[in-house]
C-alpha cells in the first residue's frame, strides 16, 4: 500500500519541481503531507492497523483520488 501512496505523491512533487523551477514547493508539500498523516489520520485512532497510517488503505485511496486529477494535463518546464 505504501507504493500506491508514494507514486502519486512523488509524481505531484516532480510536477511542482518542474513547473516552478524550485524544490521548495516539493519540500513544503512533503512537510504538509507528514503533518496531515500524523495529525488527521494518526490522531483518529490509537491503533492504525491496515486502514490508517502512512501506508493504510484509506490514505492510499485519498492520495489517489486527490492527486491523480492534479496530475492531468500537459506538464510544462520553466
Amino acid at each position: 500500500m505504501f507504493t500506491v501512496v508514494v507514486i502519486p505523491i512523488g509524481c505531484y512533487m516532480a510536477r511542482q519541481r518542474l513547473e516552478t523551477g524550485s524544490v521548495w514547493p516539493a519540500i513544503v508539500f512533503h512537510a504538509v503531507w507528514n503533518d496531515v498523516i500524523g495529525l488527521a489520520f494518526g490522531a483518529s485512532t490509537d491503533k492504525e492497523g491496515i486502514w490508517l497510517g502512512e501506508s493504510g488503505i484509506l490514505v492510499a485511496a485519498a492520495s489517489v483520488l486527490v492527486l491523480v486529477p492534479l496530475l492531468r494535463g500537459r506538464w510544462r518546464q520553466d
